[in-house]
């Protein structure tokens, strides 16, 4: 009965052992991340290791990310900073520009639909033609990152910032196309005055909800 056991446990340790002699490590429970070759990642940076982030009260902390996600609203704050000539606007004013982003037939739409044609030819023009096509027409939440970026690198550059990227991109933040970018948001600003009084009135013309609410009751019998 002992050499039975004895070889028992033999055959045990033998199967627990590698072709080497080695144990066998044990199974990874977790589950396994598949690898992706560096060249088809992409790595947005919003500046190099020696520079410093911009520290702007009238700006967002972080100022890279919000150009990448909100790059209408970013591009009118730098606007309005930059413009050397007296106004009335504030920043709360710009966050109330009517419309929406997705309706080309109002202000704001307008305003986006300009943004993406600006953005989309300057790419154009500055990236050879399978990485365009690569960034801006094979991913719609690609494109709209990189049309962010072609802004950040405009807005971070203006504060001693060099926005990196991989695939790695040209310059564009000198483009010449910038400049019809910075005139529709002239004209949008100019008339921002008086489109918010219009809605102003336009509100104040609408039925109180307490008034209104009142003549849809029915009276209470006695």
């Amino acid at each position: 009965d002992s050499t039975g056991d004895w070889s028992s446990d033999v055959c045990s340790s033998d199967l627990s052992q590698g072709p080497s002699g080695t144990e066998t490590p044990p199974p990874d429970p977790r589950p396994q991340i598949p690898t992706v070759p560096f060249r088809d990642t992409i790595q947005l940076g919003a500046c190099l290791g020696h520079e410093t982030l911009p520290m702007n009260p009238d700006l967002p902390a972080d100022l890279f990310t919000c150009c990448l996600t909100s790059p209408i609203e970013i591009g009118l704050r730098f606007f309005l900073l930059r413009n050397p000539l007296k106004t009335n606007l504030n920043i709360e004013m710009l966050l109330k520009i009517p419309g929406k982003l997705n309706d080309r037939r109002t202000p704001l739409g307008e305003l986006t639909w300009i943004f993406t044609a600006v953005t989309d030819t300057i790419a154009w023009n500055t990236l050879p033609r399978e990485l365009f096509q690569k960034l801006f027409r094979h991913d719609l939440v690609v494109a709209a990152l990189f049309r962010g970026f072609l802004l950040a690198e405009r807005i971070m550059r203006f504060y001693d910032c060099t926005p990196i990227s991989v695939p790695a991109l040209p310059q564009t933040h000198n483009h010449p196309l910038w400049d019809s970018w910075d005139l529709a948001v002239d004209m949008c600003l100019a008339q921002l005055p008086t489109l918010l009084e219009h809605e102003q009135r336009w509100l104040e013309s609408l039925p109180r909800s307490e008034e209104h609410t009142s003549e849809l009751q029915s009276p209470v019998l006695s």
